[in-house]
Formats: structure tokens, sequence, C-alpha cells
């Protein structure tokens, strides 16, 4: 009888041991999201990043670039170590989810990529908005923010150069324009490119192409142009900059 006991304890012990060692659904932290209570969604989710068997887990921080893009979005009662910055954490998070994200869990939610896309595209109105004003300083710190959460993206690499260029750093520009070529050429299809990516991409194209002009590099331009044309040519921006420099349509 004390036999049968014992192996019942250690096959209970056993058991406990395998449930404990599963990982958290996080139900606690889609409820909060759900909710909108993002300052708790924060707050607790900031806890799994703190304990040793969850903090290498992509989902917590996706929550909480999730919890913090929305406070970004409508502050309302957040405190304010929680507001401040708050696009930026935001995206800090989010990019520390997709380094730990090493077996694609996050691919299994499909909001995680919406949420990937509508902060590329928060970022990609800011650098239009520096651009426009002729802030390419700023701009390029942007981008960089932009780039983090899209790695090994041509656009960007063209939109930094183009920066570096009008800030009078040729040298850095010719780096980053060298690694988007680098990049190009390893682009096998775009059948999984979303909106902003394509925009980046035209962005970072076009901005090089017009330095690249008054750079008395035209001919350089031209190729540039051509390799990217495919994309673009029902884009009546990009259709525009390509007549006048390939065409001499201007």
């Amino acid at each position: 009888m004390k036999l049968l006991t014992y192996i019942t304890a250690i096959l209970f012990c056993i058991i406990a041991t395998n449930v404990n060692a599963q990982p958290p659904n996080y139900d606690d932290l889609l409820i909060y999201f759900a909710d909108g209570d993002y300052v708790k969604l924060i707050k607790k989710a900031e806890k799994y990043t703190l304990k040793d068997d969850t903090k290498k887990d992509p989902q917590p921080y996706m929550y909480m670039a999730k919890g913090f893009f929305e406070i970004h979005k409508s502050p309302g009662d957040a405190p304010e170590d929680m507001t401040k910055n708050a696009i930026s954490t935001a995206t800090r998070y989010a990019v520390r989810a997709m380094k730990y994200d090493k077996e694609g869990i996050l691919a299994q939610d499909e909001t995680n990529a919406d949420f990937i896309s509508n902060m590329k595209k928060y970022w990609l109105e800011s650098i239009d908005n520096e651009i426009i004003t002729g802030n390419y300083g700023r701009a390029f710190g942007l981008v960089m923010k932009y780039g983090k959460l899209s790695p090994d993206d041509a656009g960007v690499e063209y939109m930094l150069g183009a920066c570096k260029f009008r800030r009078n750093d040729e040298n850095g520009a010719t780096k980053y324009w060298e690694s988007g070529d680098e990049m190009l050429t390893k682009i096998t299809s775009t059948g999984d490119w979303k909106s902003e990516d394509f925009r980046m991409m035209k962005l970072g194209i076009i901005e090089t192409a017009k330095a690249l002009k008054e750079y008395d590099e035209l001919g350089e331009a031209q190729k540039l142009l051509n390799k990217v044309k495919q994309w673009f040519e029902d884009d009546d921006e990009f259709m525009e900059i390509y007549n006048c420099y390939v065409n001499s349509k201007c």
C-alpha cells in the first residue's frame, strides 16, 4: 500500500512538472488587450518578460508593443512614463518580439502582421513629412526606426543613403546605396509585399535617383529606375520621375 502511494505521488509530481513546464497561453494578456486596458496589459506582460521561463518568448513583448502603440494613439489616463515616447517604445518591443520569434510563433496570429504593418505605415508617414520639409537629418533617424521593423529592406538602404547625401555625407551615402544594390539583386518576388513595402521602395529609389542626378550621375539614376520600373508602371509619381530622367519628358 505504501509502495502504491509512493508511486502515485511520483506520478503526480511528474504530471505537475510537465504542466508547469508548458508555456502560458497568455489569455490574461489577450483579455486586457480586448478590454482596452493597456496599462494593465503592459504591466502584466512586463512581468512575463522578467521570468526565466518566458523572458525569451516573443508574445509578451508583442503585447507590450501593442499596448504602447495604443497608448500612443490615445493616451487616456495612462501614466506619463508610458505615454512619453510611446511609439518608440512600442517599436522597440516589437523588434524584440521579432528577434525572439525563432519558431514563427507570431505568424500564428495574423493580427501581429497587421500590427507591424500599421507601425511601419506610421513611420513612413512621419518620414514623408520630414522629407517634404527638407529635414533629412530627422528623416534619417525615422528611417532607421522603420528599418528595424523591416530588416534586409533595400528601400530602407536607398533612403538612408539619400538622407546621408542631403547631409553632405557622400561616403556614407555610397555605403548605404551599395547595400541597397546588393539587397535589390536578392529580390526574387514581391508577391508577399504589403503596400508599405512598395511605398518605402519607391521613396528610397526616387530620393536616390534625385540625389544621383544632382551629383551629375544621371546614367546611374536611369539604371536604378529601370531596375524597379516593373513594380511601379502604374504609379504616377514614379513614372513622372522615370519619364523625366529616362525619356527626357520633363
